[in-house]
């Protein structure tokens, strides 16, 4: 059959795929006329190329480096707070009815801290085509869902908690979350947290590319989709089913977070001022709970500020169809910063944190000295028989 009697067929790539792409309109031409085509195109804001070493490459690419180092740093930093915060914060929250709620947020945000670095070391190099093979792209996407998954736990645990800490301290005579309750609602924000990002588990998958390689009469690559031997494709459910609902679920995933974080902050920070003008009819136990609101509404805040970015790039997307690749590796690093900072506001404002903290920094000093007199010891002991060996055999032959 003629080409030419062939309708046209558009198949519509996802997200990464088109990510790593660049063309002025978006559409891919294949075979039989069949074209591959991108919703959202991406671009560089610094379009123009820099030259460095012998590299002609956008000055955006650049920026995407200079900011991937800012996020391995700040990730390994992460990685040993978070730990940190894992053994110190069950301990120093005792009593407290947040405590499992801010244990889950260490958890999602060292997952974050964790796959931050490989993530954005391989979302580098494959956008500047050093890397694509299977197994680069296979990994990239498992630490992308990965490290969605840690982003989305962090929002909406904080969520969670910001709801709890506004109840405990503007109803301090109601303890409204116990134990049971805790749990319950632990569970509650994993299942948010799993049907959030369910969506991006099911949505695409690596297959092979048909157009890898393809050239024209000239010798020429037919379009920047024939430099890669392997794409993401868009799945059964992301094209018959996700797409029905797929503004919703960005909606969910990125920007309803935004107002929410902000209403129930502002809440929490109304509820704290109230409090303390009252502050000398509290109780302890309610003078704690006050504390806490007031260190975690901090934490709140800098979530706020760093999600800014998220809703940036989700305007863009929806209104003007373009992403710009140096605001996803900003929004990689706001999300990194946010994992990341959380240990330095707990021991800011934080005294049983401070006082917790400096507990195990004094067992670990312990532990080191025991260790190192356990070492020192036998070679002390066999020195010590050495000697004696030598002072009895000394006396003998005197003796004689």
């Amino acid at each position: 059959m003629d080409t030419d009697q062939v309708p046209p067929r558009n198949i519509s790539l996802p997200y990464w795929t088109c990510f790593f792409l660049n063309s002025e309109n978006g559409v891919y031409p294949a075979e039989n006329n069949t074209f591959y085509t991108c919703r959202i195109q991406m671009r560089y804001i610094l379009d123009s190329e820099c030259r460095i070493r012998d590299e002609n490459l956008h000055c955006g690419y650049w920026i995407c480096v200079i900011a991937t180092v800012a996020i391995a740093l700040l990730a390994n930093f992460g990685i040993f707070t978070n730990i940190l915060n894992l053994l110190i914060l069950p301990k120093s929250l005792q009593g407290c009815s947040v405590k499992r709620l801010m244990v889950l947020l260490a958890i999602f945000d060292l997952l974050v801290s964790v796959c931050a670095i490989p993530y954005a070391i391989l979302l580098l190099l494959i956008t500047g085509r050093y890397e694509t093979t299977y197994v680069a792209l296979e990994a990239f996407k498992t630490l992308s869902l990965l490290f969605s998954l840690g982003r989305t736990g962090s929002i909406f645990v904080t969520i969670m908690i910001a709801i709890e800490r506004y109840i405990a301290v503007a109803f301090p005579l109601k303890q409204w979350l116990t134990n049971k309750k805790a749990r319950i609602h632990l569970i509650i924000v994993l299942i948010i947290v799993a049907l959030v990002n369910l969506p991006w588990w099911l949505n695409k998958s690596l297959e092979r590319n048909e157009m890898f390689q393809a050239t024209d009469a000239n010798g020429n690559y037919t379009s920047d989709l024939s430099r890669f031997p392997y794409i993401y494709k868009s799945s059964y459910f992301a094209n018959k089913i996700y797409r029905k609902f797929v503004l919703y679920h960005m909606l969910i995933d990125f920007a309803s977070p935004f107002p929410l974080l902000l209403i129930f902050n502002g809440l929490l920070y109304r509820s704290i001022y109230i409090s303390n003008k009252i502050r000398q009819t509290l109780t302890t136990s309610q003078r704690r709970e006050v504390n806490a609101a007031k260190m975690f509404s901090i934490v709140a805040l800098i979530l706020l500020l760093c999600h800014s970015v998220a809703v940036v790039i989700f305007i863009t997307n929806q209104v003007h169809g373009v992403t710009f690749r140096e605001l996803q590796f900003f929004q990689m690093l706001a999300v990194t910063i946010n994992a990341s900072i959380n240990f330095i506001i707990y021991y800011a404002f934080g005294k049983s944190f401070r006082d917790e903290f400096w507990t195990v920094v004094r067992a670990c000093k312990l532990f080191r000295n025991k260790m190192e007199q356990a070492a020192v010891t036998p070679a002390s002991s066999t020195m010590g028989t050495v000697e004696m060996g030598v002072t009895t055999k000394t006396r003998s032959a005197r003796q004689k």
